[in-house]
């Protein structure tokens, strides 16, 4: 509202409280003092419009110093990450080898975060760091906590460039947005949100922004923290992280960088240079993988690093990076690939450099040909001149009769599998995509020299070569949970191998079992998380064994290739715990693949709805659990109601049946039950939640028909809701009926059947925090039509938040709606069709709700009729059902009372 408008507003308030004559002498004089401000006299009694929402606190920084600005937080989840601040850019490096990702059971990415609040903005963030190995990350968060949160980054898949966008709920992610971009550096990334709308954009300058379909999506998310990260996924590559700035776009920090740090430092061949920051300047050269640094040139000579130089900001520097003299060239013939360690294809005398050869799905490792031979899966090449290296590997002829399974089903598949529950307390589950097998705590399910407790599901399969491949979606977290893949002869001679986690850190392990004794094959410690994927390869009678975290980056070692005889009757999955505190598990089988037949696509089939997101407390049961279509029930918790639903599924029918499609982004949304009871008024007594109160004991509260209540006031004393000049008079002087509340979002609705013909009659809605501290919504009578006024006071101090007249009849019907801080009244002639009057933001603590009557001014006496006052979100229908009525029939003359 701007001040002329709201100066008229509360002038009228003035007149109507300090007479008829003060009001008209006022009223000429601000007319004259704004003559012909045609603008401000058109809108003074226009209803408020929409109140904007609050500014974003996320502020801009352009890292131009040389620390950290104390607003933000720095997280390292793992402790092995760096951060640098260089006086233009933060830089944050990740180390190799080990996952620093944003996933379920992963979120291990060092991140930079300042807390923000909840409401728009637009951000873009700045990276001169490019994206060169598979898998490295570097991107935005957006979080409510630690379980739920948006993900925003551009990753490599080694080839290409994407920008994913995916959402968590509850710790669960879904992948919003997928989509490959051009390569490039630097990579700006813009965020904007109105609501629960959400736009993501992309740049290579700047200036020109590019964005997708899937990039405009809507998710709701009660924003506390806001900023950039940095990670590795899959074969976790090293990667240093630049970010030059990140701005809130409504106010940049401008110009950027004016304080003079660092200077610019272009780089030949493959290297980077870490700066210090402030004169002189330290500059540190660092070649990538099989590259030395050779020079600097520029305002710095020489070949000495680290380097310095005093600087005034016009100095350059080229650092010049060369590869190392020794050249090692890898070729797979056949399907695979060679993984190096360390990865570099150039090498000093003397390096030593691990090969390890990746058979593909379907294909067995042969042997090594050319500068390597032998066929161990991994092998030690030390590097004294140039090589060449080739990987061989063969085809798998399947024999074997293995059938791939995808449990795309609603039951178990009992030709081919058979479920086998030795202690007959586990609980096999099938979802439609996956199976499920459920231990319970306080029991071992192990598979040792005891024997084989694991429930298991198994097939028959020929004594023949094969690949397995099984991904399990559980994670493990707790000591000796188990799940994995079982290869029997018979019930004494096996192997198992299996993922495990002994309290601290998540193993791969195999056993080969030979007349029931068990000896101990390998123990490998890989990256937690999940899912986790398992593939085990026979070759006669060697057998190596893979692991991966998304399918597609295999990883193994020489240790984790042995050989074993057996005589191969039966292959499948197991789930299982052991130690004397075995821990409950649900292990998760997405598929288990003969790799020379795999089903592709997967899950063809849809029979279940994705994950539905739970906003508030509540919980959605699905009928069937399996199958489609499938009918949802929206089920909230002690206290809370069903609000809606959202996304894919609108609206608030429960139970709902929809047909899933498997692509559904649903959310059902729970929230606070105001404890407001609707009343009638029908009955022979008053409801026991309200109070009636009566600052001056005059007035009257009566009970009309059992079906409605009057509450009067006499002539010649005020009872205004408004403060008094009266230092001692309490500020709300006017008999009300109120009941609890509790402090959340409701919508408010009475009707009243009293009219008003004389000045300053009044009738309405109050919310109540205290004394001191409450709103209220009145109808009223000026004298010559009726009003609807809205007054909030806060600590005593009133604020007229507008003043509508216009011409009704009886009844007359009000509506007052709270969304957080956001207030809508509308009123109505008929309780159906309505007429919003005013929207305003008001911050107060909601403790009582009611109705109220009063007068002002010449204190006309009124009594207010009113006939219900509903929670709109718990009303009473049919109205006055429940009245308690006695017809009498006279006969002859008299009366009944």
């Amino acid at each position: 509202m701007n001040q002329q408008t709201f100066f008229f507003q509360h002038l009228r308030v003035v007149v109507r409280r300090g007479g008829w004559l003060l009001g008209v002498g006022l009223t000429l004089l601000v007319l004259a003092f704004f003559a012909g401000d045609t603008a401000w006299a058109g809108t003074a009694n226009a209803p408020l419009g929409q109140t904007t929402p609050p500014l974003s606190t996320l502020f801009s920084d352009d890292f131009n110093a040389c620390t950290l600005d104390a607003r933000w937080q720095y997280t390292d989840p793992l402790g092995d990450s760096v951060l640098e601040v260089n006086g233009e850019q933060i830089v944050i490096t990740v180390p190799a080898g080990v996952t620093h990702d944003i996933w379920e059971g992963n979120m291990n990415a060092p991140r930079l975060l300042q807390p923000v609040n909840n409401t728009n903005f637009e951000a873009v963030v700045k990276f001169e760091s490019a994206l060169k190995r598979r898998y490295q990350l570097q991107g935005l968060l957006a979080q409510a906590d630690a379980d739920n949160l948006l993900r925003f980054n551009f990753q490599s898949d080694g080839s290409s460039i994407h920008l994913l966008v995916v959402s968590f709920s509850g710790g669960t992610p879904t992948i919003i947005a997928d989509e490959t971009i051009a390569d490039g550096a630097p990579l700006y990334l813009r965020v904007q949100r109105s609501g629960n709308n959400w736009t993501v954009s992309y740049s290579y300058d700047g200036s020109a922004w590019q964005s997708a379909p899937s990039l405009a999506f809507t998710q709701s998310l009660a924003l506390t923290q806001f900023g950039p990260f940095v990670g590795n996924a899959g074969p976790s590559p090293a990667h240093t992280g630049i970010i030059d700035y990140l701005f809130n776009t409504a106010s940049p920090d401008l110009p950027e960088d004016p304080v003079v740090n660092t200077i610019p430092v272009n780089i030949v061949g493959s290297g980077r240079v870490d700066k210090s920051c402030g004169s002189p300047l330290t500059l540190n050269a660092i070649p990538d993988l099989g590259w030395n640094f050779s020079s600097w040139s520029g305002a710095l000579t020489g070949s000495q690093t680290p380097g310095s130089l005093p600087i005034t900001g016009s100095e350059v520097v080229t650092a010049t990076f060369v590869p190392k003299p020794l050249a090692l060239n890898v070729q797979p013939n056949g399907g695979g690939t060679v993984r190096l360690s360390p990865d570099q294809i150039y090498f000093d005398n003397g390096n030593t450099v691990t090969l390890t050869a990746i058979p593909n799905r379907g294909w067995v490792f042969e042997s090594w040909s050319g500068d390597l031979a032998g066929t161990e899966v991994s092998k030690v090449l030390t590097m004294d001149s140039n090589k060449t290296v080739t990987a061989n590997f063969r085809l798998l002829e399947d024999k074997s009769n293995i059938q791939s399974d995808d449990f795309n089903t609603c039951t178990l598949n009992n030709t081919r599998w058979t479920y086998t529950d030795p202690r007959n307390d586990s609980e096999l589950t099938m979802t439609g995509s996956q199976v499920k097998i459920t231990v319970p705590g306080g029991v071992e399910h192990d598979v040792w020299s005891s024997g084989n407790r694991a429930p298991r599901i198994m097939q028959s399969a020929a004594n023949e070569d094969f690949s397995l491949e099984a991904k399990f979606e559980s994670p493990i977290s707790k000591r000796y949970q188990l799940q994995g893949i079982l290869i029997e002869q018979d019930s004494q001679n096996f192997l198992r191998i299996n993922f495990q986690h002994n309290g601290n850190n998540t193993y791969v392990f195999a056993a080969s079992f030979s007349n029931g004794n068990p000896r101990e094959r390998f123990v490998q410690s890989i990256p937690d998380g999940a899912p986790l994927y398992l593939r085990v390869v026979r070759s006669a009678h060697d057998w190596g064994v893979f692991y991966s975290d998304n399918g597609e980056d295999w990883n193994t070692n020489s240790t984790m290739a042995f050989n074993f005889i057996m005589n191969v009757t039966k292959v499948g999955a197991f789930i299982g715990n052991a130690g004397p505190n075995a821990p409950a598990h649900t292990g998760v089988i997405d598929y288990f693949f003969n790799s020379a037949s795999p089903i592709a696509p997967e899950d063809p089939v849809v029979n279940t709805l994705p994950p539905i997101t739970i906003v508030g407390q509540g919980t959605v049961t699905r009928t069937p659990s399996c199958g489609n279509p499938v009918q949802l029930t929206a089920v909230p918790a002690a206290n809370w109601r069903f609000a809606g639903w959202s996304g894919d599924l609108t609206g608030s029918q429960s139970p709902v049946t929809v047909t899933a499609k498997g692509t559904e982004r649903i959310t059902a949304t729970f929230a606070p039950i105001s404890g407001i009871q609707s009343d009638d008024f029908s009955g022979c007594k008053l409801n026991a939640a309200w109070s009636f109160v009566d600052p001056k004991g005059d007035a009257t509260l009566t009970r009309i028909d059992n079906q409605k209540i009057s509450i009067a006031v006499p002539a010649g004393v005020e009872h205004d809701a408004y403060p008094s000049q009266d230092p001692n008079a309490p500020l709300n002087r006017a008999p009300r009926l109120m009941q609890p509340a509790a402090d959340v979002d409701f919508e408010l609705e009475a009707k009243f059947e009293s009219a008003m013909a004389e000045r300053y009659q009044m009738q309405g809605i109050l919310v109540e925090q205290d004394a001191r501290n409450f709103l209220r919504f009145d109808y009223n009578h000026n004298g010559s039509t009726y009003a609807l006024t809205v007054i909030g006071v806060t600590d005593g101090t009133p604020t007229t938040y507008g003043e509508e007249e216009f011409a009704t009849t009886v009844p007359m019907y009000l509506r007052v709606n709270r969304t957080g801080d956001t207030w809508t009244v509308a009123r109505s002639t008929n309780g159906t069709n309505w007429t919003t009057s005013q929207t305003f933001t008001h911050e107060m603590t909601a403790q009582k709700v009611g109705v109220f009557a009063g007068n002002v001014g010449r204190n006309p006496a009124h009594t207010a009729i009113i006939d219900y006052f509903f929670e709109n979100r718990n009303r009473i229908s049919p109205e006055d059902a429940g009245g308690n009525q006695l017809t009498v029939t006279r006969d002859g003359s008299g009366s009944v009372t």
